[in-house]
């Protein structure tokens, strides 16, 4: 059976004020490792957990990426798209100018080959200049 991470449980693994939360979520990643399903994170669970977790808990952007490119490896966590996933959380950290929204539509249009139409200069620039981690989707 395959469990869809909601952003509350997502979130419990990086925060330390929902121990029982993440206590629960712990259990299911452990059921998961032992071949009883998968626990499944999307990307619109990504970005609100990204929002969440900057302007609830007040962390930066990078590092609110960081900390949720290190669940997702150790946990036993899958996203649909786990390559577009963890390039988008790399970027985020590296250009915490450009959102996690803006990241995901920037990989996704070089994996795809296609453009972007959008009236943000900055985002304009990024999506004409594939860069590192461009390869990787």
């Amino acid at each position: 059976m395959i469990l869809h991470c909601d952003t509350n449980a997502l979130v419990a693994l990086v925060v330390d004020d929902r121990a029982e939360q993440r206590a629960a979520v712990l259990v299911e990643l452990e059921r998961a490792r032992a071949g009883h399903g998968s626990v499944v994170v999307s990307e619109s669970v990504l970005v609100e957990a990204i929002w969440v977790l900057t302007t609830r808990y007040g962390l930066a952007q990078s590092e609110a990426a960081s900390r949720l490119a290190s669940i997702l490896a150790a946990n036993g966590l899958e996203a649909f798209d786990t390559e577009l996933v963890n390039t988008a959380l790399g970027l985020a950290s590296s250009k915490p100018a450009l959102s996690i929204v803006d990241c995901l539509l920037v990989l996704r249009s070089w994996k795809l080959g296609d453009a972007v139409l959008t009236f943000d200069e900055r985002l304009a620039r990024e999506v004409e200049q594939p860069g590192p981690g461009a390869d990787a989707v």
